[in-house]
C-alpha cells in the first residue's frame, strides 16, 4: 500500500478488513431488527472497521500532516487534528460512560477533543487554549481506541433486535457520528488553502466539467398528506433522537425545479448584481454578506484570466468552472437567490419544506439506503468525490432529490413533536441547536453516508454555514408556512430560546464562573452549609438538589455523600450539569460589551472535584413540584431559591417531607421576592399587607414547615451572591439560609 493510501490504525492481521481501500468504499447502514445476531455482531464489526479506516484514509488529502494537521483551515473551526482525535474520543467517551470501557487511553488527550463548537462567531476557539497533540500521538491514540471498540464488538453479549440501551448501539453512535464527521472533514479540506492539499486517486473527482447546463425549470408536484417521524427508537437501523416521534403536514400542491441550482443559474443572480442588493437579502443575510464582504460562492476561485472570472474549488483541487454542477451555497445565499427570483417572475419562489422534500421522495418512490442495490444519485461515494452534472441522475419527474449536494429548507430545526427525548449518553446532540436557528438540510451529496443517507435522518446548520450543500425552489401559493419549525408545539412552549440561551450561560457563570466584587461563588458556599450541617450530623448517604440549575451545588454535595442527584425543571440546565459530569468539563460564554462575549471553562480539577465524582451522582429534568416517585430516602435535601419561583410552594412543603427520612434536614435559600407572575398572590408566604398587618415570609415558613413535622434545627443566616448579566452590570443580592430536621 503506497503513502497515499496509508492509515494509522488499519491492520489486516488483527482485524477482518480488506487491505483495499476501494472495499472501504461503499456501505450501508447496518439492519437491527431481525437475523441471526452474530451476523448482525459480524456487520457491524465490519461497519466500524470500514468507518474508521475510511476517516483516516481521507486526510492523505493533505500533503504534509505533521504540519497541516493542526492549521485551522477556517477561523470558526478547529484545526483537522481535533477532528482526527475527537471521533476516536467520542466511542471512548461513549462507552465509558456506558460502563463498556473500563478505563481511559489519554485524559489529557480526551479532556482536549471532548467537544466541537457549533460555527458562531463567539465560540471559543482561542488557539492559547489548546497544546495540540502531534499526528504521531494521534496515530497511537486511534490505535488503542480502534482495539478497544472492537473488543466490546466481539466480547460484549448481542441481542437482536439492538436498542438504545446495547452497547452496540453506543458503537453505532460512534460510528454514525464518525460518518458525519468524514464529510464535515472533507468540507474543511475543501476550504484549507490549496497549496496545503493534494489530488489523491481514490477521491476521484467528475469528469463532466465541460457540459453545458441544462435550462431550469419548474415541474408540478402533487401534495397532500405526509408523515415525519418514526416510533420512538424503532430500531430497524441507528436513528438520532431527533429522527424520533410524529409530524403530521398537509403539503400543499406545489411546482419545484427540475434540477438543483447549478452554477449557470447562480451566475445569473450574480451578474444581476445579487451581492451587492440588499432588497433580496433577509436582514441576517445582508448583515453576513456586508460585514464579511463575501462577493462570489464559498468554492469559486476568482481567476481575471477565465472569461467569467472564476474557477471552481474541489475537494483537492482547483478546475475550470462546472457550469452544470451545482452551485454550493449557505442558506442565506439560497434565499437571497429565491427572493431575487420571484420578484425577477412574478412567482411565489422560495425554497422547499422538510415536508416538500419527503413530497418529493414519496412521488418519486425512491428506495431508501438500506435497500438499494445501487445509489439512486451521487451519494454513498459510489460515484465521484465531487458534484457532477444536475442533469445526471433522473428521480422521478425531477433530478438529483437525493444526491449531488445538501439542499437548504424553510424549515427550522426542532423535534417533531412534545414527545422528544434524548439519548441518555448524548443529551446535546440535537437540542441545544432546536433554537431556530438552525435550518434543516435533506437529500445529501456525494460524501453522505451511513445514517446521514436514510430518507428519515434530520441534520442542520447555522445559516451562515457551508456544507457540500446547495438548494433547489419551489413555487407555491403558501409563503409563510416555511418559517414555522418542525415542532410547533414544542416552540409554543418553549417561549424565546435565545432568551433561554443568554440565561443559562449567566446561570454557567454564576455556577462555574469567577468571583465579582468580594463575593464568594453562591452555589458552593450553599454547599458549604450543607455539609457542614451533615458533619454535625453524621450524614452521608443520599443528598438531592431540588432546582440544581447547571449544578455546581450537586458536585460539590458528592464531597460529602456516596450519591447525590440533581433535578430542574429546566432541559437546558440539566445539559449543563450533565456536560459537566460526563465531559469533565463545560464551556460558555459571557456578555462583556453590547454584541461582544467572551468564552470561558470550567473543569472537575479546576473545582478541586475528584474524576470518580460523577459515578456518585446523577441529573435529571423534573417538575420541582411533581418529583420523581423513586426520589425518596434523602438524608438532606436542598432547594436553593427555588421557593419563591414555584406556583404552589405550601403544596411543595408539604410534600417534600416524603422524600427525606427521619432525622434528615431540609435546607432552603429564598430572596422571598414573590412575583406574580411565578407564583400566584394567594400562594404567597409572605411579602404582603393583610388588612394592616405586614406578613413576613420566614415566620410563615417556619409555621407551615413546624405543621408539617419540622423544627428548625439553626438559626438563619443571611448569604450574599453576585449574578452576572455582563462585564460591568452584576445583581448583588442577599438570600436568606435556613435549616429544617425532619422530626
Amino acid at each position: 500500500m503506497t503513502d497515499l493510501y496509508r492509515t494509522a490504525s488499519t491492520d489486516k492481521a488483527l482485524y477482518p478488513i480488506s487491505e483495499n481501500p476501494e472495499d472501504w468504499r461503499i456501505t450501508k447502514t447496518t439492519k437491527l431488527t431481525s437475523g441471526d445476531p452474530e451476523k448482525v455482531r459480524a456487520e457491524i464489526r465490519d461497519y466500524f472497521h470500514k468507518t474508521y479506516s475510511l476517516h483516516e484514509l481521507l486526510y492523505n488529502v493533505l500533503k504534509d500532516k505533521d504540519t497541516h494537521m493542526p492549521v485551522k483551515a477556517i477561523n470558526l473551526r478547529h484545526p483537522l487534528i481535533f477532528y482526527y482525535n475527537h471521533t476516536a474520543a467520542f466511542y471512548l467517551n461513549k462507552l465509558y460512560l456506558g460502563k463498556w470501557a473500563k478505563e481511559r487511553i489519554d485524559p489529557q488527550l480526551e479532556f482536549m477533543v471532548a467537544v466541537g463548537v457549533d460555527e458562531m462567531s463567539w465560540d471559543d476557539c482561542n488557539e492559547a487554549h489548546y497544546d495540540w497533540p502531534s499526528f504521531e500521538r494521534s496515530e497511537q491514540f486511534r490505535r488503542q481506541v480502534r482495539k478497544v471498540v472492537d473488543d466490546i464488538i466481539v466480547n460484549e453479549p448481542l441481542t437482536v433486535p439492538v436498542t438504545w440501551d446495547s452497547p452496540f448501539w453506543a458503537v453505532l453512535m460512534g460510528i454514525e457520528h464518525e460518518r458525519i464527521h468524514i464529510e464535515t472533514s472533507s468540507v474543511l479540506l475543501r476550504q484549507h488553502k490549496i497549496e496545503r492539499v493534494q489530488p489523491h486517486p481514490y477521491f476521484k473527482i467528475c469528469p463532466d466539467v465541460n457540459t453545458p447546463a441544462p435550462k431550469n425549470e419548474l415541474v408540478a408536484c402533487k401534495g397532500g398528506e405526509i408523515k415525519l417521524g418514526k416510533e420512538h427508537w424503532s430500531p430497524d437501523t441507528y436513528g438520532w433522537d431527533n429522527e424520533y416521534g410524529t409530524n403530521v403536514v398537509n403539503v400543499k400542491d406545489f411546482k419545484c425545479s427540475k434540477y438543483l441550482v447549478s452554477n449557470e443559474e447562480f451566475f445569473e443572480f450574480m451578474q444581476d448584481k445579487g451581492y451587492e442588493t440588499q432588497k433580496w437579502w433577509t436582514p441576517q443575510g445582508w448583515k453576513w454578506v456586508t460585514q464579511m464582504k463575501i462577493t462570489h460562492p464559498e468554492f469559486w476561485v476568482p481567476d481575471s484570466s477565465k472569461e467569467r472570472g472564476y474557477r471552481y474549488r474541489t475537494l483537492s483541487e482547483e478546475i475550470d468552472m462546472p457550469w452544470s454542477w451545482p452551485v454550493n451555497t449557505n442558506y442565506l445565499e439560497g434565499k437571497a437567490f429565491a427572493n431575487w427570483k420571484a420578484e425577477k417572475t412574478g412567482k411565489c419562489i422560495r425554497l422547499p419544506t422538510e415536508a416538500e422534500w419527503y413530497t418529493l421522495v414519496r412521488n418519486a418512490g425512491l428506495k431508501d439506503q438500506p435497500d438499494w442495490e445501487k445509489a439512486p444519485g451521487n451519494i454513498n461515494m459510489e460515484y465521484y468525490s465531487s458534484g457532477c452534472p444536475v442533469d445526471k441522475f433522473p428521480q422521478g419527474d425531477l433530478y438529483d432529490i437525493v444526491g449531488n449536494g445538501w439542499q437548504w429548507t424553510e424549515t427550522h430545526f426542532d423535534s417533531h413533536d412534545e414527545t422528544f427525548r434524548f439519548h441518555p449518553l448524548y443529551h446535546d446532540f440535537s437540542s441545544p441547536t432546536f433554537d431556530t436557528c438552525h435550518n434543516i438540510i435533506k437529500g445529501g451529496t456525494w460524501c453522505t453516508t451511513g445514517n446521514e443517507a436514510i430518507h428519515s435522518s434530520r441534520y442542520a446548520f447555522r445559516r451562515h454555514f457551508f456544507q457540500h450543500a446547495g438548494f433547489r425552489y419551489v413555487e407555491t401559493s403558501e409563503p409563510d408556512e416555511p418559517y414555522q419549525t418542525a415542532n410547533k408545539l414544542v416552540n409554543q412552549t418553549n417561549g424565546n430560546r435565545w432568551e433561554m440561551e443568554k440565561t443559562a450561560m449567566q446561570h454557567m457563570e454564576f455556577h462555574y464562573g469567577r468571583e465579582y466584587l468580594g463575593v464568594s461563588n453562591f452555589p458552593k458556599k450553599c454547599a458549604d452549609v450543607c455539609i457542614e450541617m451533615a458533619k454535625e450530623l453524621k450524614l452521608t448517604k443520599k443528598a438531592l438538589e431540588v432546582g440544581c440549575a447547571a449544578g455546581r451545588t450537586t458536585f460539590e454535595l458528592t464531597r460529602q455523600f456516596e450519591s447525590v442527584v440533581g433535578v430542574d425543571s429546566s432541559s437546558r440546565m440539566v445539559w449543563s450539569a450533565m456536560d459537566m459530569q460526563q465531559l469533565e468539563r463545560v464551556l460558555w460564554t459571557i456578555a462583556t460589551e453590547a454584541e461582544l462575549c467572551e468564552g470561558r471553562q470550567a473543569t472537575l480539577e479546576s473545582l478541586g472535584l475528584s474524576e470518580d465524582c460523577f459515578v456518585r451522582l446523577a441529573f435529571r429534568k423534573n417538575d420541582c413540584m411533581n418529583l420523581d416517585s423513586d426520589l425518596t430516602g434523602y438524608e438532606l435535601i436542598f432547594a436553593g431559591n427555588v421557593l419563591e419561583h414555584l406556583s404552589k410552594p405550601r403544596t411543595f412543603l408539604s410534600t417534600i417531607k416524603d422524600r427525606l427520612v427521619t432525622g434528615g434536614l431540609l435546607i432552603l435559600t429564598s430572596t422571598y421576592q414573590w412575583d406574580e407572575q411565578d407564583t400566584p398572590k394567594e400562594e404567597w408566604l409572605g411579602g404582603y399587607v393583610d388588612q394592616i398587618t405586614n406578613v413576613y415570609t420566614y415566620p410563615q415558613l417556619k409555621k407551615e414547615l413546624e405543621e408539617q413535622g419540622f423544627k428548625e434545627y439553626k438559626k438563619p443566616r443571611d448569604l450574599e451572591y453576585i449574578y452576572m448579566l455582563s462585564q460591568r452590570k452584576f445583581i448583588h443580592g442577599v438570600a436568606e439560609l435556613s435549616v429544617w430536621q425532619k422530626a
